[in-house]
């Protein structure tokens, strides 16, 4: 399969791909057509043994085709640029070479510093790569491991990792590389809509599988090109790192001490507003609530030997706190607010005018100084996720080796490695109520559910007034505290509050706290 491109001059269509219709597309990125036999050395294998897995240290994704993981990986270059004067002749040195630009001449004329070619291994074999083709876009790949989406994730990250390359127009084509095209159209108009953009409807017409999709809904995976520019690793100095806005996702991880917390967290989700156990007791008082994340996985390693991956919004995120500035370390007196949430948000806000005192553009600029500070430039790269987190946003699975190697799995090769898993009401209670809770953990609360979900928990007998009777204790709890622990048996965090308020309006009709 390929899509290989000559250079023509006619001006490009100036609107974004799912502006434009399947044959507008097409008509604006199809410059000429390549005899389907022109690549058959890269029908196998063979023809790719040029493409050496041991070159390609970036890993990006795994999939699973045909029955095996294949891994999506890139190789990442610099770019070399002959310095041209104004009359665009060559400049050239005493010895008659050329010249190259600078970086920072490089930057100034808009141009890549880095180019990423990217390939696709089964067994460390390559079965697929994408590159750079002289301003168009290369893609092959190797007959059985086609017609299963391969050739369009290898473009998606081709032109992710090389943004002036997806400016350019995709040139000659096979037909295989036609019909490409056509469907990486149509994966371009799911993701517009995925991302809130406007698309046109004489373009959903030709998707009508889209029509009942949601413009606003968000698919955290698709958003991997912000999160990853936020997923920096620990050598890179604060000043530069990219600004964080609450509108950002950021590719996270954390890591489980128990296999039963993360299995739970895979099949039904978890909570950032839960209050949790912690390793060090002084955290329970420090940051009650929260899930502790970090933008490095092997930090998460070292909490856990399983870890989750996901990408959180940046309004899901917030920095933890402590009464002496930083965590306690090992030997340190352990400090305490006492409860005292007065004391935490002054914390807080000293936090923030450290994190702008730093004088880092990156930090003082971010919407919130003080979590950019702890996020991208502080011990950990640390952040506490406060955020309600479907399952299904979780991207992949890593499990920690003996010897501290990480190996990584889709979420689903996770649940089928522990289908069998059950969970015991003593051994994990937060696990246990997980799974035995009637909505999704980032679903809003509604009456009616529950109610259903009690009749069909224990039987047809229970009316709406009997379903009730197994909630009211709540009502008749002698704190808060014990009537919000006797709701959260049945509801998340999020539905909470609104259960709150609607026992309190049945108990003000009844005026009665007990069945």
């Amino acid at each position: 399969m390929t899509v290989f491109a000559s250079k023509i001059d006619s001006p490009r269509d100036p609107r974004q791909p799912w502006e434009m219709t399947g044959q507008e597309y097409l008509a604006d990125n199809y410059t000429g057509s390549i005899s389907s036999g022109a690549y058959d050395s890269y029908a196998d294998s063979k023809g790719l043994d040029w493409v050496k897995y041991e070159k390609f240290g970036i890993l990006i994704d795994t999939l699973n085709i045909n029955g095996q993981p294949v891994e999506i990986r890139a190789k990442q270059e610099k770019n070399k640029y002959v310095k041209h004067d104004e009359n665009d002749e060559i400049v050239r040195d005493q010895k008659g070479m050329a010249l190259y630009l600078t970086d920072e001449e490089i930057q100034s004329k808009g141009y890549s510093l880095e180019e990423f070619t990217i390939a696709a291994f089964a067994n460390k074999i390559p079965v697929g790569i994408a590159s750079d083709e002289w301003g168009a876009s290369g893609v092959w790949v190797v007959k059985d491991f086609q017609r299963q989406g391969l050739g369009i994730r290898l473009l998606e990250e081709l032109h992710r990792l090389n943004p002036r390359l997806a400016k350019n127009r995709l040139g000659q084509m096979t037909n295989a590389g036609w019909n490409m095209t056509k469907a990486y159209h149509k994966r371009l108009v799911q993701k517009a809509l995925q991302e809130g953009k406007s698309v046109p409807q004489n373009v959903l017409q030709e998707y009508p599988e889209f029509a009942n999709q949601k413009q606003s809904m968000v698919t955290y995976f698709e958003l991997e090109k912000i999160a990853d520019r936020l997923t920096i690793a620990p050598n890179v100095y604060p000043e530069d790192r990219p600004i964080l806005k609450d509108s950002d996702y950021v590719r996270v991880f954390h890591g489980f001490r128990d296999m039963e917390d993360a299995i739970a967290a895979c099949r039904y989700g978890i909570s950032g507003k839960s209050r949790v156990g912690r390793v060090y007791s002084y955290e329970a008082d420090n940051n009650p609530t929260g899930l502790f994340v970090t933008t490095n996985p092997k930090a998460a390693a070292e909490f856990g030997e399983v870890i989750i991956e996901f990408h959180a919004k940046g309004t899901e995120l917030e920095a933890p706190v402590w009464p002496g500035g930083s965590y306690t370390v090992q030997g340190q007196m352990a400090q305490y607010f006492g409860n005292n949430k007065a004391k935490r948000e002054e914390a807080r806000q000293l936090a923030r005018q450290r994190a702008i005192e730093r004088g880092f553009d990156p930090i003082s600029k971010s919407d919130r100084p003080e979590l950019a500070n702890t996020l991208m430039a502080f011990g950990e790269n640390q952040a506490l996720f406060i955020g309600h987190l479907n399952p299904n946003r979780i991207t992949r699975v890593w499990l920690r080796g003996n010897r501290g190697e990480l190996h990584v799995l889709s979420r689903r090769e996770f649940l089928v490695k522990n289908k069998g898993y059950n969970f015991s009401q003593k051994s994990g209670k937060d696990a246990w109520q997980a799974s035995h809770r009637a909505f999704r953990v980032d679903e809003d609360f509604n009456p009616d559910k529950l109610v259903q979900w009690l009749s069909s928990k224990y039987g047809n007998r229970w009316s709406f007034d009997e379903a009730k009777k197994i909630l009211v204790r709540a009502l008749g709890a002698k704190d808060l505290y014990t009537m919000k622990y006797e709701l959260l048996k049945y509801v998340w965090p999020k539905q909470l509050p609104a259960a709150l308020r609607w026992l309190g309006r049945e108990y003000r009709a009844t005026n009665k706290l007990t069945p």
